[in-house]
């Protein structure tokens, strides 16, 4: 992944386990990405409706939803 020259990529990371987020948060911060985690459906949802993002990695299992 590059990232277009000086434009600052947002990613929003969805997963319920601390561990799997850490990992995808430093893979995408060395890549020039700014980071926001959520642990939940909820969490994610509030995210949401505080910022935008250029994509979203999600799990597909979360303990609320």
């Amino acid at each position: 992944m590059s990232n277009r020259g000086s434009q600052h990529r947002h990613i929003l990371v969805i997963d319920d386990e601390l561990t799997m987020r850490t990992v995808v948060r430093e893979h995408f911060v060395s890549r020039g990405w700014q980071v926001t985690e959520a642990d939940s459906v909820r969490s994610a949802r509030e995210r949401f409706a505080a910022g935008s993002f250029d994509a979203v990695l999600s799990d597909l299992i979360l303990p609320d939803g």
